[in-house]
């Protein structure tokens, strides 16, 4: 579950979510513990970062074919991670400048612009629940205005963070037997 979306000083906006950590490792597999000291840690979190963007791409293309985000490269292209060796950790983050309307949701709101007191006099092609296109008039004044019902909060971070930590795991297992570690 993300716990935050902030807007870094880059532009990117960045998924805060709890960390997995085993604080066992140590006591149950010290030689894996002995072997993360060494260096192998960065690739480690390589492996995990990697499957985790890989898994984050997967799920936004998903969404975009069900029509719940939109179609666009720029968002899909838009993941990376960054990991701070110092703390040990992996931050994930988005370019893409929509990001921070998708990612916690938005709550519903009035579309008061959109009526005949505001100047507005078209008709507004929308789609029925069959799919097919219809015409609607806008309403009258700004009381009975449409509403628009909002954006759900998606879910598609804390997905792709347990679905690439599983896909990293086999990844990592074999990067300790290609080292001698297992």
């Amino acid at each position: 579950m993300i716990t935050k979306v902030v807007k870094n000083k880059k532009g990117q906006y960045i998924f805060s979510g709890p960390m997995y950590t085993s604080p066992d490792i140590a006591q149950s597999y010290p030689e894996i513990q002995q072997a993360l000291a060494l260096g192998l840690y960065p690739e480690v979190m390589k492996i995990f970062g990697d499957c985790i963007v890989e898994r984050l791409k997967d799920e936004v293309t998903r969404l975009m074919g069900r029509h719940v985000l939109p179609k666009s490269n720029n968002f899909y292209n838009s993941f990376g991670y960054e990991l701070n060796d110092k703390l040990g950790s992996l931050t994930f983050y988005s370019t893409w400048d929509k990001a921070s309307i998708y990612i916690p949701g938005a709550e519903s709101y009035k579309m008061t612009w959109l009526t005949r007191q505001k100047g507005v006099t078209k008709k507004i092609p929308m789609k029925d629940k069959n799919g097919k296109l219809v015409f609607r008039s806008v309403p009258l004044t700004t009381n009975n205005a449409w509403v628009h019902p909002g954006i759900q909060k998606f879910s598609f971070f804390s997905v792709a963070l347990e679905e690439g930590r599983w896909d990293a795991a086999p990844k990592i297992i074999d990067l300790f037997i290609k080292k001698g570690i297992l």
